[in-house]
């Protein structure tokens, strides 16, 4: 069976990225150096890494962090007082997700687990 081992975060500034993921996000990072840092979410590394990007690509990487929270709510308003940038929201049976960016345009998730039997469409 598979199990996220890590996810690596590429930025262009380590401290505004370490500052963003502490307040924002709320990640704990046990490990610093110049180049990179590392924080646990059970044992998957998130890694940010600073520097050039992998095979030289240019651009988003196609890596999408995604940390569950118990209230969307909560988290959105969160976000927003933080003048944190929301790109997208959606809420479908069984979850509701909403997207935003850090600061070097990295596109995270959160998601909130809902009952699907509580769900209920528009217009219905």
């Amino acid at each position: 069976m598979l199990e996220v081992a890590g996810v690596d975060i590429w930025v262009t500034d380590l401290e505004r990225a370490l500052r963003f993921y502490r307040e924002v996000v709320g990640l704990h990072f046990t490990a610093i150096s110049p180049t990179e840092a590392v924080a646990y979410l059970g044992d998957a590394a998130i890694r940010l890494r600073i520097g050039a990007r992998p095979c030289a690509k240019i651009g988003t990487m196609g890596v999408l962090p995604i940390f569950a929270v118990a209230d969307m709510g909560t988290a959105q308003a969160e976000l927003t007082a933080a003048e944190v940038p929301v790109v997208f929201t959606e809420a479908v049976p069984g979850a509701q997700f909403l997207t935003f960016l850090d600061p070097d345009g990295n596109s995270l998730q959160l998601v909130q687990y809902t009952d699907p039997r509580e769900w209920q469409c528009v217009g219905s």
